[in-house]
């Protein structure tokens, strides 16, 4: 459980009392072992005593049979000698969903994503107008149903937005094979949406949660 400075909530003499180390100060109860199990956020880049970081590690069950008991090889292991910790590196957590659709311990994404030729070996004529483009929006505003597409460049002045949608007049034309070409080499490309990366840590320690 994540605790909250003391001194934002208690008197001086209780912190006092608090730093002799009883687990009760004055009727208050303090909540200062984790549940077994139990994950937790952290901006260190260590596990504290008693705690593992979700990385996925190995853990031999004779060594760890309550951690077993709750977990069991729903994150890796055979099931017989060994289990695996939570593996949170490079990765969201979700909540498990209904229907069996998202399960306790499975994983999904990818951290990279290289396209392929089934996904890119293909072709496509792009229809342009051969006028110049009056707006800067693939769309009217005013009119929704009016149909745009994309047009020789019109530089506004003296705003100088360049204006490369024009309403669509029928007169289509192709674009030129020269305007379009492939990009990226065949390398990967990252696929993370945006985030700040901070630590996650497993109690290998703690008290048995009780079920609700």
């Amino acid at each position: 459980m994540t605790m909250i400075s003391i001194k934002s909530l208690f008197h001086e003499d209780v912190i006092k009392q608090w730093a002799n180390g009883p687990s009760k100060v004055e009727g208050v109860v303090f909540m200062v072992n984790p549940f077994l199990g139990m994950i937790q956020m952290i901006a260190f880049n260590f596990p504290p005593v008693h705690w593992a970081d979700c990385n996925g590690a190995t853990m031999q069950i004779n060594n760890n049979p309550a951690l077993f008991s709750l977990i069991g090889a729903t994150f890796g292991g055979d099931a017989r000698t060994s289990f695996a910790l939570p593996d949170m590196r490079g990765r969201a957590p979700v909540h498990f969903g209904q229907y069996d659709i998202l399960q306790q311990g499975q994983q999904g994404g990818v951290e990279q994503v290289t396209l392929t030729n089934e996904q890119t070996g293909h072709n496509h004529d792009l229809q342009v107008e051969g006028i110049e483009g009056d707006s800067f929006l693939p769309f009217s505003p005013s009119d929704p149903n009016a149909e745009y597409t994309i047009a020789l460049t019109n530089t506004q002045f003296p705003t100088g937005v360049k204006e490369f949608y024009a309403q669509n007049s029928g007169s289509l034309d192709n674009l030129s094979s020269q305007s379009v070409g492939a990009a990226g080499g065949g390398q990967s490309h990252t696929n993370i949406q945006p985030t700040t990366v901070i630590g996650f840590v497993i109690a290998l320690n703690g008290a048995f949660p009780p079920r609700n």
